[in-house]
């Protein structure tokens, strides 16, 4: 599969397993992990360690907005 990463000033295609994808995605990946999946798939390591840092934020920002709504009724 192929791993699309843009910035402003770059788009950044990265040819990655599924299972690599997956591991990614795991809060609990390690630096190391990162690097080794960096290294097999011949991209720059900071930029996967940059990808994971911008999905941890978002799960966190999720995460807190989900627990300031009130979904409570009031009748």
């Amino acid at each position: 599969m192929i791993l699309t990463l843009r910035s402003l000033a770059d788009t950044v295609h990265i040819d990655i397993t599924a299972d690599q994808f997956k591991r990614l995605r795991d809060p609990q990946i390690t630096h190391d992990e990162i690097c080794d999946i960096a290294a097999s798939c011949g991209c720059d390591a900071r930029l996967l360690k940059d990808y994971t840092e911008d999905l941890k934020r978002a799960m966190k920002e999720t995460i807190e907005l989900d627990g300031s709504c009130d979904y409570s009724d009031h009748l």
